[in-house]
């Protein structure tokens, strides 16, 4: 359509026959000659420019066409970049999803980017953080403890049966004993995990 505009005069006319006459978008495609969908958009672009029929005395073509069909946005325009260090750390609290987010920053800089990019860049700068924690443990040294849901019965090497009931928020202290005589003993640091509240 770029290549190929209709002129202001066929325009004019599209404008006028849906807005004085109510005619559908096939019937105007009918009578300027042009695709349904061309004239579509040149309707979606009058009503984007806020125009309508009849069209202000004082527009005339070179001004019609300059409403309709705006310069694009030059490339080197500066935006405001998202802080995605911020945004990775909100994503990790409860019901803050990226629309939630790219809507705080969109209201903090009109200008900015959409959705699709902000989304796209988004997963993009996440997808460079490391998803490894090397750490050397040292056998012996830390007994870890995490809280897994509901208790489930484990059979061990030297059939020892046990439950790991105390290993629940608030009584993980419990399965230490528990845990530290079933392993043989240990010296050393127990290390809970901590629920995301």
């Amino acid at each position: 359509m770029a290549n190929n505009r209709l002129s202001m005069r066929k325009i004019t006319e599209a404008l006028r026959l849906h807005y004085e006459c109510g005619r559908t978008q096939r019937e105007i495609s009918r009578a300027i000659g042009a695709s349904p969908t061309t004239v579509g958009e040149y309707l979606r672009r009058a009503k984007a420019a806020g125009l309508g029929y009849p069209l202000p005395a004082e527009l005339d073509e070179s001004a019609l066409e300059q409403r309709l069909f705006p310069p694009p946005v030059p490339a080197d325009v500066v935006r405001a970049e998202p802080d995605w260090v911020m945004v990775h750390s909100e994503l990790r609290k409860k019901s803050v999803t990226l629309e939630l987010l790219w809507q705080e920053y969109k209201s903090n800089h009109p200008d900015g980017y959409r959705y699709s990019w902000f989304c796209e860049h988004y997963r993009l700068w996440a997808g460079k953080l490391s998803v490894s924690m090397r750490q050397t443990h040292t056998p012996g040294e830390k007994l870890f403890v995490d809280y897994a849901g509901q208790t489930m019965p484990v059979m061990l090497v030297h059939h020892c049966f046990c439950k790991f009931e105390s290993i629940r928020p608030g009584a993980r202290a419990g399965c230490s004993p528990k845990s530290a005589g079933i392993a043989g003993g240990f010296s050393g640091v127990i290390l809970p995990a901590t629920l995301k509240e």
